[in-house]
């Protein structure tokens, strides 16, 4: 399921500014992944949440820039649900 969502946010995230394009989203995945297992997380709530963190980014300085993180939200939860997630 991973899969798919990476492809989505690939294709989401395309021509992205370099500070939030798939490579940031794939380098903290990695590093996600890496601390999931330590802590022994439940990966398959942690990593679709890493993929879908910043699928909305505003400018620094844009009126917009607060409400970065609630559209993010938004976009993911119905991404998941779209994947079949539960609520």
């Amino acid at each position: 399921m991973h899969d798919k969502i990476k492809k989505k946010v690939k294709r989401i995230l395309e021509g992205r500014d370099p500070a939030h394009d798939i490579h940031h989203i794939m380098r903290v995945y990695k590093n996600a992944k890496l601390i999931g297992r330590r802590e022994r997380c439940k990966m398959e709530i942690l990593l679709p949440a890493v993929l879908l963190h910043d699928l909305v980014v505003y400018p620094k300085g844009s009126a917009k820039s607060s409400k970065s993180s609630d559209e993010s939200a938004d976009v993911a939860e119905n991404i998941l649900h779209s994947y079949g997630y539960p609520q």
